[in-house]
């Protein structure tokens, strides 16, 4: 991949650099057990879940005038909330933002989740020191990640096309797209490789063939 001088990386956070779609599957599939809709596996789970959150839903038959989206995202939230800290990061998510930050890239974070549950996971992970800013969402629904991404690089000090957006779905990869921001996908969270590789951008297995593309000699 043949990117330009890469002075600034945003992260997704939910897949990304935190290890919690087993824990998502978890949740929905007690969420589906309970009003006895089929259940999802792993492999179907990413190839399921989507952007916006009530599309994915209404796939699943949990979006209905009986049971509207904002009542079934409750349940789905609340389980999280209580479960969340049984996550560990990613492997080498660590030692990858250490790398990152030595080759004199800065670095923030983008998320879906709501702001008050992302500054208290990156604290808990001890992530804090690595990012110029936590940008979370101001609801529990997922909706504004695109508008929230562009109001905090109009703030930065770098071009769009001077930051690389690294993510896991393909929601990611339209969001770095809408700003103008490089993009890259991961493969170990929330969305499956086939569905990634979709996007025709670099999907990678690992953080160290990040490393490569932000320090190519």
């Amino acid at each position: 991949m043949d990117l330009p001088d890469i002075k600034h990386v945003i992260w997704d956070w939910n897949g990304t650099l935190l290890d919690d779609a087993w824990l998502c599957v978890e949740l929905i599939n007690g969420i589906l057990a309970r009003r006895n809709l089929p259940t999802l596996s792993m492999e179907h789970y990413r190839d399921t879940f989507d952007f916006p959150v009530i599309n994915y839903y209404e796939r699943l038959g949990l979006h209905s005038k009986e049971e509207p989206f904002e009542e079934v995202s409750k349940e789905f939230i609340s389980g999280y909330v209580s479960r969340w800290k049984d996550c560990k990061l990613q492997p080498d998510a660590r030692e990858n933002l250490e790398t990152i930050s030595n080759l004199g890239i800065s670095q923030s974070v983008l998320s879906a989740s709501h702001q008050d549950a992302l500054d208290e996971a990156i604290t808990h992970f001890r992530l804090n020191g690595f990012f110029l800013g936590l940008i979370g969402q101001d609801d529990n629904y997922a909706h504004g990640k695109l508008e929230r991404g562009q109001e905090w690089v109009s703030h930065l000090d770098w071009a769009p096309e001077e930051i690389l957006l690294i993510g896991d779905t393909v929601h990611d990869f339209e969001v770095a797209g809408n700003i103008g921001m490089h993009c890259v996908l991961l493969s170990h969270g929330h969305h499956a490789e086939k569905k990634l590789h979709q996007c025709d951008i670099p999907v990678f297995s690992h953080f160290e063939q990040i490393h490569n593309i932000l320090s190519p000699t």
